[in-house]
């Protein structure tokens, strides 16, 4: 079931944008995950873009809980509430679905829901393995379904904006990026200790296809530390600034990789390295990833300077020339619609590619992030993971991961 809608110009220019729709001609979308980017983020954006949230599901209660309270608040509306995701496929009411769940659960849901005729928003990195990866793409195509993956930096100003200024050669031809975000996952320390899941919390829904484990509170809480659910920082916050580097530099696959992670004394060896330095090597750029930096930024280093770009600032440095000074300049971006609104850019990110998915939904039309663009993101964060692990450097042939 597709829906027409058009964008309100009062709903622009206020805290969000919202859908000019008739009382009964609302998008029903469901929500699968409801915990901190389920409820911080794909809600929300929904909420403000007039989508009617008919049904969400989790295995945490609380989590369940929380999201009904935001809908209800927010909304006006009381969705029907599932632990199993399959039971929402089954609705023929629902025409999308947000999927907000750790890493290893996105191509089973995604593939899933392609099959079962909606489309798909998924929080980013595409999947937690190549191989499901491919199974989305493939489903994806396979059903004609509009899928937008939640790498939001496709859809904000301030990225069109510095990406048209690398390409007029504001900075000059550009060999190489630098990216950085944040410091390690979940500090060092001993493991946390083994004991029940709490009331409310399906554990082996949560685990999933992963490897069973025994319960422990920093495996549901902190899940992208964990190997089994997740990749740390390279495939979370580094999946966007790779996407970044990609869609600037007009490169494709990686030609090689390689990968270190240092633990901290006493971290747990179950974790993921809290300190993780990743190169790449495409045709025509070297790009570099750091865990140790705080700006989740990229630094695009041309001939004649370098340009800074995160959510919230966008910055040039020309190189001195002889006799002169270093020139510095920071350019103030506004995104169109939000000039007096109060969101975060964090925010706006969120509901302008929720907004753009909304669109392709009745245009059918490729999302701003798409499977294939996803995928070509995600997989130099995979062999990065794959090199931290193995100490060695990998590529992708194609077909397979190879040692290199």
């Amino acid at each position: 079931m597709q829906k027409s809608f058009l964008l309100s110009r009062r709903g622009l220019l206020g805290a969000a944008p919202a859908l000019a729709l008739g009382a009964n001609d609302k998008i029903r979308a469901a929500l699968i995950g409801c915990g901190n980017r389920g409820s911080g983020a794909h809600a929300p954006s929904a909420l403000a873009l007039g989508v009617q949230l008919a049904a969400v599901c989790d295995i945490d209660k609380p989590h369940l809980d929380r999201v009904l309270t935001l809908i209800h608040t927010k909304g006006g509306m009381k969705p029907d509430t599932y632990t199993d995701y399959r039971r929402i496929l089954d609705r023929k009411d629902i025409d999308a679905v947000f999927i907000a769940t750790p890493d290893h659960w996105h191509a089973p849901m995604a593939v899933a829901a392609c099959e079962a005729g909606k489309d798909v928003y998924v929080e980013k990195p595409l999947a937690n393995s190549i191989e499901d990866c491919l199974k989305i793409v493939a489903a994806a195509e396979r059903y004609k379904r509009v899928v937008q993956v939640g790498l939001q930096q496709r859809s904000m100003k301030i990225y069109h904006d510095a990406l048209a200024m690398i390409r007029d050669g504001a900075i000059g031809p550009v060999e190489r990026c630098s990216m950085a975000w944040g410091s390690g996952r979940g500090g060092s320390g001993a493991p946390d200790p083994v004991g029940p899941p709490p009331d409310g919390f399906d554990w082996e829904a949560f685990q999933g296809s992963a490897p069973r484990r025994p319960y422990r509170p920093s495996r549901q809480n902190s899940w992208r530390n964990y190997w089994e659910y997740g990749s740390g920082t390279i495939t979370d916050f580094g999946v966007h600034l790779l996407d970044v580097a990609r869609w600037f530099l007009a490169l494709d696959m990686a030609k090689s990789c390689y990968a270190a992670g240092y633990s901290t004394p006493g971290r747990s060896p179950e974790k993921i390295p809290d300190a993780v330095e990743g190169i790449w090597k495409f045709d025509g750029a070297l790009v570099t990833y750091s865990s140790r930096h705080s700006d989740m930024d990229n630094t695009f280093w041309g001939a004649r300077g370098t340009l800074f770009v995160n959510r919230t600032n966008l910055r040039t440095t020309l190189f001195a020339e002889r006799g002169k000074r270093s020139e510095t300049k920071d350019f103030k971006v506004v995104e169109p619609g939000f000039e007096s609104s109060s969101q975060s850019p964090h925010n706006i990110g969120n509901i302008v590619h929720v907004r753009n998915f909304l669109e392709c939904m009745q245009s059918r039309k490729k999302p701003n992030a798409d499977t294939e663009t996803a995928f070509r993101s995600t997989l130099p964060c995979l062999l990065a993971a794959q090199a931290m692990r193995t100490g060695r450097a990998c590529r992708w042939d194609g077909n397979a991961v190879r040692e290199v």
